[in-house]
């Protein structure tokens, strides 16, 4: 049985892939998903001018106004001008949200952050990226563009500019009114995540609630990102009496739950989790869906009778390869040894017999670099599973490199099975065709649960036929069988 939270995590999974598929999902970033990049959070670079000014951020909930007292005790916006150049972007990494998040088809994001990741994630990805930091940004275009990212908060560059004060955010709809105009046809037209975003923000909230007010209520589905707040959470241990722990705790958790509901005034749907880090599985567990019509062949094969193969490696590859590309699949191969020319043939002979005039559109061969270097190799194994949804894992030998009649088990295989996981996706090791194949098909199967949790009898079976070999036509029916069964089962989050 899947606990309500979970049945609400995989509703959003299921859901939000939807609606990136039909191009209509959106993203909102705010502070939080720049945190692990390994900036300073904005109460720490207002602590040392708030203490300058007799007040301590560690009392304060609304940084906002610390910066508009500091402001306004020089009436100079020098100092907080400084602090954001020299603190934001200048230090630490894409974090790991950045990365799936950029990998995703989504064309649209907002964020009220003035750092650079979101840009530099987009531009990795190998996307063009059209930047808006001013309103006036909003009358131009770059061509060709993949991604439009609105900083509707402004940018480091420009740092004197950006919203930070009370002040800017009173004149924020008049000196800003272009860009108050496409947040708002967005919020009707697109579906939202706010990821690493508090709603403390009151030019938002004002923005939400103009969008409801000209909806009359009937207000788009949205969803956020939240962290149900814990007895055990830091704040609570630093309280010595129990009772009073036991208060604030209570307290703080109505207070949590109030927020929640009255995001659904907003049309905004909390997703509840335990830790940040569960945020990142559920990222990961989109992109999976919204790749898992694009498999990944992995495998190798010598052509030497000491191996004893009971089906035919090239009929069987072929084969499966002709009704993966029927069925509607689109496959990539490393063009590992014998592998990757029956896949090549397999895709021949499929878009033959459909009469496609290119391979192109279902076909993508990544030859590796034959400098045999296995640093770059393993960074150009991870980036070509990367947009695979799906891993089909068969046979797995080669001959040793120090004794060419030697048939040894093939370490890629094994490497191109442990970034498939690493990476979160569906495991096919087709035990049926032996060696790493059948090594790995009984790992999984041994330990079903710690790779496909809240399973069922029913799939177990369905993956323990991978293993027969009967004949390649049944077996490639059984293959086929637990695709189709993995696609339908809303698998849970660890």
């Amino acid at each position: 049985m899947i606990n309500c939270n979970k049945r609400e995590i995989i509703n959003f999974i299921n859901n939000f892939t939807e609606e990136i598929q039909n191009g209509n999902a959106a993203i909102f970033a705010g502070a939080g998903l720049s945190v692990d990049s390994g900036v300073v959070s904005w109460k720490e670079l207002l602590r040392k001018p708030a203490n300058e000014i007799g007040l301590d951020v560690d009392k304060e909930s609304n940084l906002v106004d610390v910066a508009q007292y500091i402001y306004n005790e020089s009436n100079s916006r020098n100092k907080i001008t400084s602090i954001i150049k020299n603190h934001i972007d200048n230090n630490g990494e894409i974090t790991k949200n950045h990365k799936i998040l950029s990998g995703l088809p989504i064309k649209t994001y907002w964020t009220t952050n003035y750092d650079h990741y979101i840009e530099k994630s987009l531009s990795e990805a190998k996307k063009i990226v059209d930047v808006k930091k001013t309103a006036n940004d909003l009358s131009s275009e770059i061509k060709n563009a993949d991604v439009t990212v609105y900083k509707m908060h402004g940018d480091i560059n420009i740092a004197h500019e950006v919203v930070l004060i009370k002040d800017d955010y009173e004149i924020y709809d008049r000196k800003n009114e272009l860009f108050m105009q496409a947040l708002r046809g967005d919020l009707i037209t697109k579906t939202f995540l706010f990821i690493g975003f508090s709603f403390e923000d009151p030019n938002l909230e004002i923005i939400l609630s103009k969008v409801r007010i000209m909806l009359e209520g009937n207000v788009r589905q949205h969803y956020c990102f939240l962290r149900a707040i814990k007895i055990s959470d830091t704040k609570y241990k630093k309280i010595k009496h129990k009772n009073e722990r036991k208060e604030i705790f209570k307290y703080d958790c109505n207070k949590q739950f109030l927020k929640i509901k009255d995001l659904q005034r907003y049309g905004i749907k909390t997703i509840l989790v335990d830790e940040y880090e569960e945020i990142t599985n559920i990222l990961n567990k989109i992109k999976t869906k919204i790749t898992m019509n694009h498999i990944f062949i992995s495998g190798a094969y010598e052509v030497d009778d000491s191996c004893k193969y009971k089906l035919s490696p090239s009929e069987f590859i072929q084969s499966l390869s002709i009704k993966l590309i029927k069925e509607g699949y689109k496959l990539t191969s490393g063009f590992g040894n014998n592998v990757g020319s029956d896949v090549i043939n397999g895709v021949l002979t499929a878009t033959k017999e459909m009469n496609k005039k290119t391979i192109d559109d279902v076909l993508s061969l990544r030859p590796f670099p034959q400098n045999n270097d296995s640093a770059n190799n393993t960074e150009y194994r991870k980036d070509m599973i990367e947009n695979c949804g799906i891993s089909i894992f068969l046979y797995g030998n080669k001959y040793d490199d120090n004794d060419k009649k030697r048939i040894i088990k093939s370490s890629g295989v094994c490497e191109e099975f442990e970034i498939a996981k690493n990476q979160y996706k569906i495991l096919l090791p087709i035990g049926a065709t032996g060696f790493v194949s059948k090594d790995l098909h009984d790992e999984i199967y041994n330990n079903f649960e710690k790779y496909y949790v809240n399973t069922d009898d029913k799939l177990i079976e369905k993956f323990k036929a991978l293993a027969d070999e009967s004949s390649s036509e049944e077996l490639i029916n059984n293959i086929l069988d637990f695709i189709n069964e993995i696609i339908k089962f809303e698998y849970s989050i660890k």
